[in-house]
């Protein structure tokens, strides 16, 4: 009988070097402060918990502030229930139209509409009014971990002599 050793050795590590990859971008992301993202300042011209046809699922866990000096809508999720990914702080409902605020976001470049799903933090006279959770670093702590452990399994396999 043939018994022939699957030859996967590099494939594999192609996939785990992406995933830990990745990860550095979401652990990166998730611990930046907010001089380190994008920021504009200006009055809020809309404020509001709907904005055309958006949300279209999830109401009332949306905000969408528009300012004077922007045309981008910036749309902050804020829903605190069990398995939202909550902000670490928000009191968004305290600001009002006229009022001037700092945004700190960062680009998504594959957004095709004028609208900004990443806020990252508010401010209104120096005091913060949202802070977006730290999910981006969690999730990146995990895939590096699965991507170490993976990565030390598949070595482990290699030295026995188990796959090619």
């Amino acid at each position: 009988m043939y018994n022939k050793k699957p030859v996967i050795f590099f494939k594999t590590i192609y996939g785990i070097i992406t995933v830990i990859v990745l990860s550095c971008f979401g652990i990166i992301r998730g611990t930046k402060t907010e001089k380190e993202f994008d920021k504009v300042s200006g009055k809020i011209t809309y404020i509001g918990k709907h904005y055309k046809e958006l949300p279209n699922r999830n109401f009332g866990k949306y905000r969408y502030i528009k300012l004077d000096v922007s045309e981008q809508i910036f749309e902050i999720f804020i829903g605190k229930d069990f398995g939202d990914f909550k902000p670490s702080f928000e009191k968004i409902d305290g600001l009002k139209v006229d009022d001037t605020i700092n945004i700190y976001f960062d680009i998504d470049p594959s957004e095709t509409e004028n609208i900004n799903r990443l806020v990252q933090f508010i401010f209104k006279n120096e005091v913060p009014y949202f802070k977006r959770g730290s999910i981006d670093k969690y999730i990146g702590i995990t895939l590096l971990a699965i991507g170490i452990l993976s990565f030390l399994l598949l070595a482990i396999l290699k030295y026995k002599d188990k796959i090619d």
